[in-house]
């Protein structure tokens, strides 16, 4: 005689469509069984419960604000002592010795997961059927639990990983920076103990070797710096500062390779603009690197414009160049991270320049975006909040443009 079918209640299927493509952690997906079998039993008491790699109760959730302390208290000492005993031990749902609180062990094969518990309220015994809806009621919570704590493992493993890239980046930069200052002081060494006429363009190799090694500084402080920006851990350094010293100090650190790919800088600062409460340092390094972009992709005898002025929102700095431009398609992925524009000719890069970019600006409060007409050129643009300041600026000085640099 065949078995006749177990009716298996609307709200267990409710609950099994609330699971389809769950992305929650484990405490979300235990938080809301907790609730559902509250509402499908009529009561508050329902504990669901989550164990530790050692089979103890790890995680408890309760369902509802009913339930007082002293009752939570109770309730807790009975699934230690009582009914998570006995349950552990079979497979199915087990009642109390009254009837009237009931249990079931969620599991991934023979290890125990946690345990959905439920009391009356009033309390009226257990029937058959109640049982076998909490039994198939934590069949879909087990399921889900599951998934919930293979996606917390792998968010986990996941973390771990970019905690270790960064410190693997941070230990990278304190082991490098030594070196690369010996090598930067050797250069300027050598620059002083060279004469002129002793060696023919020897003065060429030694700028050519200092500003690489700057260059590799740079490129190792903006690692460092966008694993900060991107955790908001990096603390700006806001001062009044002059817009056009800034531009400056940029020109005077990327002036040589413009030379080299015989381009021209051109500065356009409204010289009425006032000075600004930003971090002079971290957005210099920003229009840095985007004449640096400009560099890469404008042909020999093109220009470099850069540009500050105020604007209704605040005050807008833009690095327009003569290159080809970006595609309209592309102009939000450039900002991203390790992002490339494939067979653009461009010199080698590895696609952090612009994503700092936007972390800096957008640290600032301000945003940054792409304009101008493909084919004729681009226009990286960034807008900072109007936040003025009338204090003095110090003076620029080269010095403050060198130490910008590290």
């Amino acid at each position: 005689m065949p078995t006749p079918q177990r009716h298996i209640p609307d709200w267990v299927y409710r609950l099994a469509l609330s699971c389809i493509g769950d992305t929650r952690p484990a405490g979300d997906v235990l938080a809301s069984a907790a609730d559902a079998f509250s509402e499908a039993f009529q009561t508050h008491f329902v504990f669901v419960v989550r164990f530790d790699a050692h089979g103890q109760p790890a995680d408890v959730v309760v369902a509802g604000e009913a339930m007082s302390p002293e009752q939570r208290q109770v309730w807790e000492a009975l699934l230690v002592q009582g009914v998570m005993t006995r349950a552990l031990a079979g497979t199915h749902a087990v009642v109390g010795r009254d009837g009237t609180n009931a249990a079931v062990v969620l599991r991934d094969q023979d290890t125990p997961l946690g345990m959905i518990a439920v009391a009356h309220d009033p309390r009226t015994a257990f029937d058959k059927a109640q049982l076998h809806a909490l039994t198939d009621g934590a069949a879909v919570v087990e399921k889900a639990l599951l998934a919930a704590l293979a996606r917390d493992s792998q968010a986990q493993q996941d973390a771990q990983k970019q905690q270790l890239q960064r410190d693997l980046v941070a230990m990278t930069y304190h082991d490098m920076r030594a070196p690369l200052q010996h090598v930067q002081t050797t250069f300027a060494v050598l620059d002083r103990l060279i004469p002129p006429d002793a060696v023919p363009q020897a003065g060429e190799y030694v700028a050519a070797g200092t500003r690489a090694i700057r260059q590799v500084s740079r490129m190792i402080k903006t690692l460092l710096d966008m694993g900060k920006l991107e955790n908001n851990g990096l603390s700006l350094n806001r001062r009044p500062v002059s817009l056009e010293a800034v531009v400056q100090g940029a020109f005077q650190i990327v002036s040589a390779a413009a030379t080299d790919a015989a381009q021209t800088l051109v500065a356009q600062v409204d010289p009425s603009l006032p000075r600004a409460r930003i971090d002079g340092e971290i957005v210099q390094r920003v229009l840095i690197n985007l004449i640096e972009n400009a560099i890469k992709y404008t042909p020999a005898g093109g220009t470099i414009t850069v540009s500050a002025q105020a604007d209704g929102q605040g005050i807008r700095l833009a690095v327009t160049d003569s290159g080809p431009g970006i595609p309209p398609h592309l102009r939000d992925a450039v900002f991203d991270k390790y992002y490339r524009i494939r067979g653009s000719g461009s010199r080698e890069g590895v696609g952090l320049g612009l994503a700092f970019c936007r972390l800096a600006v957008e640290a600032h409060g301000g945003r940054i975006w792409v304009e101008g007409e493909a084919g004729s050129g681009a226009v990286f643009a960034f807008l900072l909040p109007a936040e003025v300041a009338p204090a003095p600026d110090a003076p620029f000085s080269r010095a403050a443009a060198a130490a910008a640099q590290f």
